[in-house]
Formats: structure tokens, sequence, C-alpha cells
């Protein structure tokens, strides 16, 4: 078994399984948010992806809405992405 991903610990120490609905997979992608009807447009590296999901790393990360677009590339996956959670530039999303 993998413990990591099968595991994580949650801020109470306490381990949890795994919750997200997809396996992610490993990548290195240039991502492009926008928000605010296109008028506010970030970068950002997209770490990890599935198709429910990804961690994207950006210096902007605490100005996100919780709510907003994001184009993948090279790939112009494009999606609706809601903030799961913030850790530093981390930020782990959910494409709905």
């Amino acid at each position: 078994m993998n413990v990591i991903a099968e595991k994580s610990i949650g801020l109470d120490g306490i381990v949890f399984r795994e919750r997200r609905d997809g396996r992610r997979q490993k990548v290195l992608k240039h991502g492009v948010i926008s928000f605010d009807r296109n008028r506010k447009v970030f970068e950002c590296v997209v770490r990890n992806e599935s198709d429910t999901g990804a961690t994207l790393f950006l210096n902007q990360a605490d100005a996100l809405p919780e709510v907003f677009n994001i184009t993948i590339l090279p790939s112009s996956r494009k999606c609706h992405a809601r903030i799961r959670w913030r850790s530093g530039e981390r930020v782990g999303v959910s494409f709905e």
C-alpha cells in the first residue's frame, strides 16, 4: 500500500483516507486563471492534474476568489474551478 497516496494527515493530526475522486497525475503545465468577467488574469503552474481537479502554484494564491476559470496549456483545457484548500503559494482546486 502506498501510504502517501492512500492516506493524509489532517490539521488535527488524525490520518484520513484520500478524498479525491480521481487519481492525480504529476504534470508541469502552464495555467491561465481568469475571473471578474475576465478583467483579472493570473498565470500559474499546474503541478498535478486529474479529470476532477488539480494543484496550482502561484504567487497571488491569497488573491483568488472561491471560484474562477482556468485554461491549462498546451492542451487548452478550459475548466470552471473551485478552491478546496490553500497553503502558501499552493492551491487545491476541484473542477466543476
